[in-house]
């Protein structure tokens, strides 16, 4: 399945160090995913179902060099639902979905000089994927008796996660950023796509942020 994600910083800074090599950067975004319908699994599970849900990013990293620098994000994704049904023994589960991942990565990003006042950078990272479903809903049986009753089932898992995206940056004129020295503060537009894997199938997920840094 696939997530695409927008989002706008509320809040980033940096804190700068003896020189460019030096700059630390930390920032929080807040957005919106959209996450395409999964393959369906019918008749044991489906159908796949997709939505839009609020997302934060959070962000830090560090220049090694005047070209590359080593940080971390975590995704928290908000929660989508859908209507499926599920074949068991017996008879059939009427269920509401509701599904929710947390990524947490470390990345890599080389690119233009970091005292650029334009700067690209490529990104690649991995880490972990937590993956959280919750389903509700109802039984109801297909022999004799016909019984029916609620139904809650919970699925969750830690699965590998790789990250690759791009960073653009744009210089700001001085004095635009109080209290942080010019040359350190810039507004940056950063892309990201993510892919998971567990045992019956894998997602990925898209975003796009626009931060002041």
């Amino acid at each position: 399945m696939r997530i695409v994600t927008t989002a706008t910083l509320i809040a980033i800074w940096s804190l700068s160090g003896a020189d460019a090599g030096a700059q630390v950067a930390i920032g929080a975004a807040l957005g919106q995913s959209h996450q395409g319908a999964g393959a369906s699994d019918q008749p044991y599970l489906g159908p796949g179902f997709g939505g839009t849900a609020i997302t934060g990013i959070g962000m830090v990293d560090a220049a090694v060099g005047s070209r590359v620098s080593v940080g971390g994000e975590v995704s928290l994704a908000g929660t989508i639902s859908g209507v499926q049904s599920e074949r068991v023994s017996g008879g059939t589960n009427t269920l509401v979905s509701e599904h929710r991942d947390t990524v947490f990565s470390g990345v890599l990003k080389v690119g233009t000089p970091a005292t650029a006042r334009v700067r690209g950078a490529a990104v690649i990272g991995g880490g972990l994927a937590q993956r959280h479903t919750d389903r509700d809903g109802a039984s109801s049986a297909s022999i004799p008796p016909f019984t029916s009753g609620a139904v809650h089932e919970t699925l969750s898992d830690v699965v590998w996660a790789l990250t690759v995206g791009v960073d653009v940056s744009v210089g700001t004129h001085p004095g635009s950023c109080p209290g942080i020295d010019a040359t350190r503060c810039a507004a940056t537009s950063a892309a990201r796509c993510g892919w998971c894997r567990c045992s019956r199938f894998s997602s990925s997920c898209c975003s796009i942020a626009s931060s002041a840094r």
